[in-house]
């Protein structure tokens, strides 16, 4: 019986390192294919935004509701292409400062 619980205490810790270590794993990848830039809306044609980051980077997205001057926070996906930005897309936009 003690043999038992024994084993099905090994069983539990092992599925919960499994599992730690995939969480972990999985927010590591996340960290490795994303950035953000903070950016200020330069021009608003329809609902296209063209947005520079301090780098000076021209960004352009679809969204409505931002003006010229508006300072915004973009999260991007590399795509897995780490040395190629003419891939990287916009995932996610946040308002730091609306003008």
């Amino acid at each position: 019986m003690n043999n038992n619980k024994n084993n099905f205490n090994k069983i539990v810790l092992t599925a919960i390192i499994v599992i730690i270590s995939l969480i972990i794993f999985a927010n590591l990848s996340w960290y490795e294919t994303h950035y953000t830039r903070i950016v200020e809306v330069m021009n608003v044609y329809d609902n296209a935004i063209v947005v520079k980051d301090e780098y000076n980077n021209h960004w352009t997205f679809k969204e409505d509701g931002f003006k010229i001057g508006d300072i915004l926070k973009i999260t991007i996906n590399t795509m897995h292409t780490d040395n190629n930005e003419k891939d990287d897309i916009i995932e996610k936009v946040n308002v730091i400062y609306n003008k």
